[in-house]
């Protein structure tokens, strides 16, 4: 980084003003929150309570099944995008 090129992760109030000039005519952007309304832990006395569950929410559930959503949500995986202003 060179002397004249301001610190973007800096502490320093100058550098900390520096992206507006970095960012100057870029696109607007505005993500909707996308978090759960509520989050509740359900347990399971055995496999059979976990199978009969996981039938009665018509989804599939595993011993390794971390989380859900319901209903079925499509998960999206927006590591591999980016903003291309180019036709």
């Amino acid at each position: 980084m060179s002397k004249d090129t301001p610190n973007l992760f800096s502490d320093n109030p100058d550098d900390l003003e520096a992206w507006k000039n970095e960012w100057q005519d870029m696109p607007e952007f505005e993500i909707e929150d996308m978090s759960a309304y509520k989050q509740i832990i359900v347990n399971f006395e055995k496999l059979e309570d976990l199978e009969a569950f996981s039938k009665a929410i018509g989804q599939k559930l595993t011993v390794d099944t971390r989380s859900i959503w319901y209903p079925e949500v499509e998960i999206l995986h927006c590591i591999n995008k980016r903003y291309n202003d180019e036709p």
